[in-house]
C-alpha cells in the first residue's frame, strides 16, 4: 500500500489518498483498492459522463465488464454502469438488511441476538480497521509498505514496522494468543 507524507507532523491532514495492492487469494483475483478523504477524490471515470460532479461520498467497484457506483458511504443508492452493448443486471440481495449498526451492536451485547450478529462484527471488522490503520502507516512514513499478515509484520521498512506495536508499561502488557 502506498500514502501521500504528512510530513512527520503529530497529526494527519486532512485529506488523504492510499492505494492498497491485494494479492490473490484462493478464488478471488488480486484487485487495488483506493481510498480518497477530506474532499479529496479521483479523477472522474469516463463512464460516469455527464457534467455533475461526483457526490461527497460513495464509491466505485470497477470490474472487467462494468462498474458500481454507490453514491454514499453505506451503498444505499447505486448506479450500474456496463462496458458492453448489454446491460448489466442490478445484483441480487443476498444479505439480510442492517436495522442499523448500533442497534445490531446493542442487542448483541444485551444477549438478544448472538454475539456474531452485528453485520459489521469484530470477524470483519478487524480485517477492516487493520487495513485502515496500515494505511495510517504508509501516510506516517510518506511512502509504500508490504505487510505480511500472518507475522503482522511489514517487511520492507523497520521504521513503519516499529509502528506495529510499542513496548508496554509493565503490568499494562498485551499478548495476542
Amino acid at each position: 500500500m502506498e500514502g501521500e507524507p504528512v510530513g512527520g507532523q503529530d497529526q494527519y491532514g486532512n485529506q488523504a489518498a492510499l492505494k492498497f495492492e491485494f494479492p490473490e487469494k484462493g478464488d478471488r483475483p488480486a484487485f487495488n483498492y483506493y481510498w480518497y478523504e477530506g474532499g479529496k477524490k479521483p479523477e472522474k471515470p469516463e463512464f460516469v459522463g455527464g457534467d455533475k460532479p461526483l457526490p461527497k461520498s460513495g464509491g466505485f467497484i470497477i470490474g472487467t465488464k462494468g462498474a458500481i457506483q454507490y453514491m454514499d458511504d453505506y451503498g444505499n443508492e447505486i448506479k450500474i454502469f456496463s462496458f458492453g452493448d448489454d446491460p448489466l443486471p442490478e445484483p441480487e440481495k443476498t444479505l439480510e438488511r442492517s436495522e442499523g449498526h448500533h442497534k445490531e451492536w446493542f442487542r448483541a451485547c444485551k444477549g438478544e441476538k448472538p454475539y456474531d450478529y452485528p453485520r459489521s462484527g469484530f470477524k470483519y471488522a478487524s480485517k477492516l480497521t487493520e487495513s485502515v490503520l496500515l494505511g495510517t502507516i504508509a501516510q506516517k512514513i510518506g511512502g509504500r509498505i508490504v505487510y505480511d499478515a500472518e507475522q503482522q509484520k511489514i517487511t520492507n521498512n523497520d521504521v513503519a514496522d516499529a509502528l506495529i506495536t510499542k513496548t508496554y508499561r509493565q503490568g499494562w502488557e498485551f499478548k495476542m494468543g
